[in-house]
């Protein structure tokens, strides 16, 4: 049972737009996130934008700013915060704005859809 927990927690962590560290070798999503094309949903994430790599060569800097574990294990309570600051976000603001964007495609007076 205890390995089910694990696993789960581990599938939640990565599908949660958590800060990637700045000296990652996965720092592109950091870019993704932050990109033009998708600020109308995620315009106001928490934690983004994320500063730069504070080294010239990435694979030089300290673990903490290196891997995603390093962040998270450096204190227990940083998971559950990041995961509560996520779901938070969703459900407050990312659920509602891709409802919106949804629903603005149809013309509500006419009945029509609009392209």
């Amino acid at each position: 049972m205890n390995k089910l927990i694990l696993s789960l927690l581990a599938l939640c962590t990565w599908s949660a737009f958590a800060p990637i560290p700045p000296c990652s070798p996965l720092r592109f999503i950091n870019k993704i996130v932050e990109s033009e094309d998708v600020a109308w949903l995620l315009g106001d994430l928490p934690g983004h934008p994320q500063r730069p790599c504070p080294q010239a060569d990435p694979r030089t800097a300290s673990n903490r700013d290196r891997y995603l574990s390093s962040f998270f294990l450096s204190d227990p309570n940083v998971l559950v915060d990041e995961l509560r600051l996520e779901s938070r976000f969703w459900t407050e603001k990312g659920l509602p704005r891709i409802h919106r964007r949804f629903w603005s495609v149809f013309d509500h007076e006419a009945g029509l859809r609009r392209l």
